[in-house]
């Protein structure tokens, strides 16, 4: 079975990150000591001692520790096992393994020892690198003081377009800083002189004797951010001119970076809006989900998307499902797919919301259930596991007696002028209403007859072995009259397009791909823009070149966590995943996936909803 998983560009650059993404490899014969130092910024001690390795009597800090404490950014290369550390532009690489290292401007340097790598992440000598970036240094027992020129800091700004939530923090000269890092919250705290005063704030009053008093820096600064994904940028002024300026976000993203420019100084936080993660579980033969959290400009998206072989000699096979022997009944996608001893599915077709009724075609196990609605795209299952997707039509005629009538419908309510059938699947009896008529069918014979009347007609039970006839209107009324109790009766349906060795099939819309390509046809196949528009939870299945089934949940109505796709989206990912033809099902509150034994998904509703109908994957042999 091919991976879902797409080819993703990997780099190891970094910033202000806890680890090595992709360990370098450790060289032989490394001794070291781990200990633990405070290590102090300007005079500023952190909030708790740096970890530090003691080799051959030289203290090492590793990525985390210059990230957090110093401000330095890190980027390395597996191939050639080069490190870079970066300040405000300037930069100092080492080797693991060697004692030959540059500083900024090419400058030559000479290790105490070489870089080494411990755990994941790697270790480089402290003062060596500290000294290479303009700071001074000086260690004792169980300390480390850092220091460089406080910074004035200039300004501060923020701005969001479609790929970020960026904040800028201006300085007039580099300087170390503490960082901390998280999905939803980056914050940078560094030693100033004065603190910071906004442009146009005023720091200074006349008290009362006229005399002009000196306030200091507001203690705290809101810049409030709009669009999708900040929430706010603070800048706290501390005691004694630190200062702490912390961007927010809304929700968590995937891989926030903090990383510092030159020219003029700057200090950058920047929250992407995209980015794609995955996670495969392939539990069984034949399937393999994949769990995505994909970055838009709109928000985070949940996806639950999986990927079955359910062709001839499969493990597996996909089979159309209702909830209870009446197509109208209702029950959570668990509780169908738990009753079909289901490995995985998702929900179903559209329905009534109030009366239960599906809509659109519905065969299961040989069985028709109900005829399309308005010919929209319908998945077909054959009986040996083919798939096919396309709009069908359906021609349908009862022939009663020597009389032929087209059949306007399966297991419908009768309204306005024509024929259609029940069967045992609308419920145990039809109640014919004024102007209606009825034909009892078992057999293959006309058992009963119930002539059309002003008021409501008696209670007509439905048989299991047959079916009724519901007609109204003077002409199929006039045809059925003639006819009496014995008639032969006989019934042929079909889809347009024909295709034979249909076994089951599921109607929904619409259709988001054909032959690998977006197509917008909820407008030629009656949707509204309740369907077509927006983001939204979103049910869809697809096709692969190979013949095998795409089954797709993606959650919505949830800012923060999920707030879905828009068909155009949905489409995309299915195209890009392998997807020759997709479709819609219905979606919404009804968007729900099985898998193992368990829903998967967040219902946008917070619990699963009822539904008549659902896709599955079964054993074959079940």
């Amino acid at each position: 079975m091919r991976s879902l998983i797409p080819l993703i560009a990997f780099a190891l650059a970094v910033g202000a990150c806890p680890s090595v993404a992709a360990p370098l490899t450790d060289p032989p014969g490394i001794e070291f000591r781990a200990a633990e130092k405070v290590l102090a910024v300007n005079g500023r001690p952190g909030q708790a001692p740096a970890p530090v390795a003691v080799r051959e009597g030289v203290t090492c800090l590793d990525i985390p520790t210059l990230s957090r404490y110093l401000g330095v950014t890190f980027t390395g290369d597996e191939a050639t096992k080069a490190v870079s550390y970066t300040f405000f532009g300037l930069s100092f690489v080492g080797q693991v393994g060697s004692i030959e290292a540059r500083g900024p401007g090419g400058t030559a340097i000479p290790l105490p020892c070489s870089p080494f790598v411990a755990g994941s992440s790697v270790y480089i000598p402290a003062r060596s690198l500290v000294e290479a970036l303009g700071m001074s240094y000086q260690e004792s027992e169980g300390r480390i003081d850092v220091a460089m020129k406080p910074a004035t800091v200039l300004g501060v700004r923020y701005n969001e377009d479609g790929e970020r939530f960026r904040t800028v923090i201006e300085l007039a000269e580099p300087t170390p800083f503490f960082a901390v890092e998280a999905p939803s919250v980056m914050s940078v705290g560094l030693q100033t002189l004065t603190g910071f005063v906004p442009p146009g704030v005023a720091t200074r009053h006349l008290d009362s004797r006229g005399q002009p008093t000196d306030d200091g820096p507001p203690p705290k600064i809101t810049l409030p951010s709009g669009g999708v994904l900040g929430s706010g940028v603070t800048v706290e002024n501390l005691d004694q001119g630190f200062v702490r300026i912390s961007a927010h976000g809304r929700y968590e993203v995937d891989r926030p970076r903090l990383f510092t420019l030159a020219g003029p100084p700057r200090i950058v936080l920047d929250f992407p809006k995209r980015w794609e993660r995955a996670r495969v579980e392939d539990p069984w033969r034949g399937i393999q989900r994949t769990w995505y959290s994909i970055g838009t400009e709109a928000g985070p998206v949940i996806a639950h998307v999986i990927l079955a072989d359910v062709g001839p000699g499969s493990p597996v096979r996909a089979k159309v499902a209702v909830a209870g022997r009446e197509s109208r009944a209702r029950q959570p996608l668990s509780t169908i797919a738990r009753s079909h001893s289901a490995l995985a599915g998702v929900n179903g077709g559209y329905f009534a919301p109030t009366t239960g009724d599906p809509i659109g075609l519905l065969i299961q196990g040989g069985e028709w259930v109900r005829f399309p609605y308005q010919s929209r795209t319908s998945l077909l299952i054959s009986r040996s596991g083919q798939l096919a997707m396309s709009r069908y039509g359906c021609r349908a005629v009862v022939t009663v007696g020597p009389h032929s009538l087209p059949v306007g419908g399966l297991n419908e309510w009768l309204r306005g002028d024509g024929v259609k059938l029940l069967t045992r699947r609308w419920g145990p009896s039809w109640t014919p209403g004024p102007g209606q008529m009825c034909l009892q069918v078992r057999g293959g014979a006309v058992t009963q007859i119930t002539p059309p009347s002003t008021g409501p007609g008696p209670e007509v039970p439905i048989p299991d072995d047959g079916f009724l006839i519901a007609a109204q209107g003077a002409g199929a009324h006039a045809l059925l009259a003639s006819v009496g109790v014995g008639a032969r009766v006989g019934f042929q349906a079909g889809l347009e397009p024909a295709l034979e060795g249909v076994w089951d099939g599921l109607g929904g819309g619409p259709a988001i791909l054909r032959g690998g390509q977006w197509v917008d046809s909820g407008a030629a196949e009656g949707f509204g823009s309740d369907i077509t528009s927006g983001r939204n939870p979103r049910t869809a299945i697809g096709i692969t070149a190979r013949g095998e089934l795409l089954l797709l949940v993606v959650d919505g109505r949830r800012p923060g966590y999920s707030v879905g796709m828009t068909l155009a989206e949905v489409a995309a990912l299915l195209a890009r995943l392998g997807a020759v033809d997709a479709m819609v099902l219905d979606s919404g509150g009804s968007s729900t996936m099985f898998f193992d034994g368990r829903l998967v998904n967040s219902p946008s509703d917070g619990a699963e909803r009822p539904i008549p109908n659902a896709l599955l994957l079964v054993p074959s042999d079940g």
